[in-house]
């Protein structure tokens, strides 16, 4: 906790051991215990959460009055200790939501603020000297006009601690996974509710599919997501990624721009059937999607188990989930980072290669040649279909009350006639 000069300085202890969430908690515990144990009974422990560059600043040079506050122009602290609250104690991720909002209140979910509860600076400040802010729950302040001149309160500070790193604690660290993102479901979906401060979705009790974004959107960078299957529905739930814009009253992947595992193990993309027969899952299992920009790759972990990859380029697409509820309700959860166990990371697979580029007068005459149509009956209805584009050579079925006369590859966006 202490350099050799005696100073003190940014701990990163917490965060880079390798021990339990319930093991860290103790050790927090402890370490918090024996601090109190130190300072005489005038002197009460507080706490000022920030992120890690200004507790930097601050354990080297103390701190700065704020001008504008609901106490008053001071320095502002929290009575509220990383593991008071056993219900959301550090390190779980709700510890950071639960400061955030006591801090901020409205504007507690704002990008700007994600990370000012990464750090936490531990004072031991007498009890006189501290006054209670009306309207912010466990919230203290030091008025400027009782510092004195000068005074930066340094010498109160007993530790300076890292909490959570950049976007959160990791779920594997020596398993090399990216860090978990901080995600809840976005605003007015199209169909079904939300609660838990968006972290639940259920879905409406009908016979139709639909499907919902997270707030989470994929880039050139690395994202995980864990979801828990609380409740399946009637026929099957969906867990992939979605394209802003993209039809929300279908199953996840049963769009144009929609991507979906689902617990029957069935792999749907952009409206087909890309592959069947993986693993089934059900009520109680935990899902985690991982993105990896770099390789242009989407995993899905089920339970532990790494069941599936699939290359594509989806920056600017949403992680998501949806349901075909069939009158029973569909229901998923945002999981805790805290309470994943994932297998170790397998390398990364190779990028995939530049697609190549083909005139497109030549591509349609090939794939009108080239298209098949199976399972037609004597009547034309009630159709069955089956395609090829010789295009790109993506396999891919449709049903239908008539044999179609146009149609597009869902892959490589060809149009072409049916023979």
């Amino acid at each position: 906790m202490a350099a050799a000069s005696g100073a003190i300085t940014l701990n990163r202890g917490f965060v880079d051991g390798g021990e339990s969430p319930k093991e860290k908690s103790r050790k927090m515990r402890e370490t918090l215990k024996s601090i109190l144990d130190e300072i005489p009974r005038s002197e009460d422990l507080r706490f000022h959460y920030t992120d890690a560059k200004i507790a930097e600043l601050i354990a080297n040079g103390g701190f700065r009055s704020s001008d504008i506050g609901l106490g008053g122009r001071g320095v502002y602290f929290s009575e509220v200790s990383p593991v008071s609250d056993e219900a959301a104690a550090w390190p779980d991720e709700e510890f950071k939501t639960k400061i955030l909002k006591m801090n901020y209140a409205n504007d507690w979910n704002s990008p700007a603020r994600a990370n000012c509860a990464n750090a936490v600076i531990v004072v031991a400040a007498p009890k006189r000297m501290t006054a209670e802010v009306p309207y912010r729950e466990g919230a203290h302040v030091v008025r400027t006009a009782d510092l004195g001149p000068g005074a930066d309160l340094k010498h109160l500070i007993k530790a300076v601690w890292l909490l959570y790193g950049e976007g959160g604690n990791r779920i594997h660290k020596s398993g090399g996974y990216p860090a978990l993102a901080q995600a809840a479901f976005e605003e007015h979906p199209t169909r079904g509710e939300l609660t838990d401060n968006r972290r639940l979705i259920v879905g409406p009790d009908d016979d139709d599919g639909w499907s919902a974004a997270t707030t989470v959107r994929l880039g050139g960078g690395d994202a995980t997501v864990a979801f828990e299957l609380v409740n399946q529905g009637g026929y099957s739930a969906f867990f992939g990624v979605l394209r802003p814009g993209a039809h929300r009253d279908e199953d996840l992947g049963c769009q144009l721009g929609g991507v979906g595992l689902n617990t029957n193990g069935v792999l749907r993309v952009n409206g087909s059937k890309e592959r069947e027969g993986l693993p089934r899952f059900s009520d109680g299992s935990r899902v985690v999607l991982e993105w990896r920009g770099g390789a242009q790759t989407l995993a899905w972990v089920v339970d532990g188990k790494r069941v599936l990859e699939h290359q594509g380029d989806f920056a600017g697409y949403h992680i998501a989930v949806g349901g075909s509820d069939y009158y029973d309700n569909t229901t998923i959860q945002l999981a805790k980072a805290s309470s994943l166990s994932l297998p170790p990371l397998p390398p990364p697979p190779q990028a995939p290669p530049p697609k190549k580029t083909i005139p497109q007068e030549e591509l349609v005459v090939s794939a009108t040649e080239y298209i098949s149509v199976m399972m037609v009956d004597s009547r034309g209805e009630a159709c069955a279909f089956c395609f090829t584009c010789s295009g790109c050579k993506h396999e891919w079925s449709g049903m239908g009350s008539k044999r179609p006369q146009t149609l597009t590859c869902p892959r490589c966006h060809l149009t072409a006639r049916t023979r």
